[in-house]
């Protein structure tokens, strides 16, 4: 009987040993996706992105014969920058009529009860 209990308590260990591993890796996960979020956001790379785009341009530009090439390759780069700046404004003006727009449904659709008026009773 003992040794049934012994056996149990063991399996019991090993899962909960097992569970703790699951939520560790889970955590990392969701650490690593938030990092993921906050690299996109980050100036970091919005300059990264800007420097590249106008040496690419600029490259492409002066194998092309364009006029001043190092001026002409502002404009890509330019635009990259005011569409990070502004995109993510029209995104939460999208994402809060988007919502609206849902729950608006959710209402229409969902069943109402008749509830009866409490009455007063004095």
């Amino acid at each position: 009987m003992e040794d049934n209990q012994t056996n149990e308590q063991v399996a019991i260990e090993e899962r909960i040993i097992l569970l703790e591993e699951k939520v560790e890796k889970l955590n990392l996960l969701n650490r690593y996706t938030q990092m993921q979020d906050e690299w996109d956001k980050s100036i970091t790379r919005i300059v990264l992105v800007v420097i590249f785009t106008y040496a690419f341009v600029v490259l492409f530009m002066y194998f092309l014969g364009v006029k001043n090439p190092l001026l002409n390759a502002l404009l890509p780069a330019g635009a990259y920058i005011l569409s990070t700046r502004t995109i993510p404004y029209f995104k939460k003006i999208w994402i809060r009529s988007y919502l609206d727009a849902e729950s608006k449904l959710k209402e229409e659709t969902e069943p109402k009860a008749n509830i009866p008026k409490a009455t007063s009773s004095t």
